[in-house]
């Protein structure tokens, strides 16, 4: 019994090891591909991961909180499997001290998560269990022990002077070898992959784009399409498009504005054949009930005021000129005779767009955009989604093969050469 409790603190202890190796990796590079990652704290900018990967609390001493986090998880299996084999107590005893300690850490973190940034971190809730595990069948191990035969709590150290002098050099080396593997683990997140063959694609400029192109409408084609209401959205393009693009955004959001000017581009380029609808998401607690800090306060205002434009078919307009001002919005907020402005600006009928941010009707339209969203799990802004399947956002080169690929694919021809 006493093996199998101290096998189940290992299994957590190398748990906690893999966990953390892949915060590393995303505290350096929060897009690297990773479908266990992507699955944990999805892909939109304002998951909770994101959030927490962004906060101050994410590092310490320059470094992140993940790396130290790693090298303790090493500390602690290295101190299991000394335990196993000699037997000396004080590995174990030091084990439940090292995770209590970072059980207390843990809480904390969790209560910073909560209580600050008013979201939660799914990865960094494997490596609390992580801790927890550890902790707890550390402990059990204890109380069978004092069962067994009476020993301190306190480690002491001076009983390592018995082990045998092979054993003395592997712990040695052992607290050599953790920082040099926290250092490698590191590195490695930061460096990009140098194979032979990403080497040459990345050499040819040409190659590269073409295989990014190739992996985009592959993964694009394995897509399930969602059942999407767009029949009230304001919508641009063609009648009979070979895409449809849903843009689920936030007129507050920096990379809403960069996807909308290059929606407007390519529509402006192939009008007859990708159509785009708007949809409503703006990260604002006066509308939007999914979030639990505050955002973009304003957001929901400056919807309210395009569904009003275009209830007098101007929604584009309203639309285009937000963006225009976003940097003022972000700067000092959205106040009332700011909408007002932008109304007069665009030659609206200033009764009705008075009466129309009155009453509850625009209300209703950006809730009922809010509730679909909330529907699919999104979570953040931009949501994009083609012809129904929800896609990583697209460069505008990609979205222009994108709309030829399913312009050929619709008339019967191969999609990829």
């Amino acid at each position: 019994m006493k093996k199998n409790l101290t096998y189940l603190a290992l299994f957590f202890a190398f748990f906690g090891i893999l966990i953390s190796a892949l915060l590393v990796q995303y505290h350096n590079n929060p897009n690297f591909d990773s479908a266990f990652v992507q699955t944990v704290c999805g892909t939109d900018s304002d998951s909770g991961c994101s959030v927490v990967n962004k906060s101050t609390a994410s590092e310490f001493a320059g470094l992140p909180l993940s790396l130290w986090g790693f090298m303790l998880y090493l500390l602690i299996l290295f101190s299991l499997i000394y335990y196993l084999v000699t037997k000396e107590t004080t590995f174990i005893v030091s084990v439940l001290w090292l995770s209590a300690l970072a059980f207390i850490i843990d809480i904390f973190l969790f209560i910073y998560m909560i209580a600050r940034l008013g979201t939660l971190c799914n990865l960094c809730l494997l490596t609390y269990l992580s801790t927890a595990g550890i902790l707890i069948f550390s402990y059990l191990e204890i109380k069978k022990l004092q069962k067994e035969n009476k020993i301190s709590l306190i480690p002491s150290f001076s009983n390592l002077k018995s082990l045998s002098i092979p054993i003395s050099y592997t712990i040695l080396l052992s607290f050599v070898f953790i920082p040099v593997m926290g250092g490698w683990i590191y590195s490695m997140s930061k460096t990009a992959p140098s194979d032979e063959s990403k080497e040459s694609i990345s050499n040819d400029p040409y190659k590269l784009i073409s295989k990014a192109w190739e992996i985009f409408y592959k993964n694009f084609q394995k897509e399930t399409a969602a059942n999407l209401d767009d029949s009230e959205a304001p919508k641009k393009g063609g009648a009979n498009p070979a895409i449809f693009v849903s843009e689920f955004a936030d007129y507050m959001c920096p990379h809403c504005k960069y996807v909308g000017g290059m929606l407007k581009e390519v529509v402006n380029k192939h009008d007859e054949n990708i159509s785009v609808a708007y949809r409503h998401f703006p990260l604002d607690m006066e509308c939007n009930p999914s979030i639990k800090r505050q955002l973009h306060q304003g957001a929901c205002q400056l919807s309210y005021a395009s569904v009003c434009a275009q209830k007098q078919g101007k929604f584009w307009d309203m639309h285009d000129l937000i963006y225009i001002k976003q940097d003022e919005w972000l700067k000092k907020g959205v106040r009332k005779e700011d909408l007002s402005d932008m109304a007069k600006a665009i030659r609206l009928n200033m009764n009705q767009f008075d009466a129309c941010m009155a009453g509850d009707e625009p209300k209703k339209i950006v809730s009922k955009d809010i509730t679909e969203a909330l529907k699919l799990n999104i979570t953040g802004t931009p949501a994009v989604y083609i012809n129904g399947k929800k896609t990583a956002i697209p460069v505008g080169f990609f979205l222009e093969e994108l709309v030829k690929a399913e312009f050929l694919r619709k008339k019967g021809k191969p999609s990829l050469p």
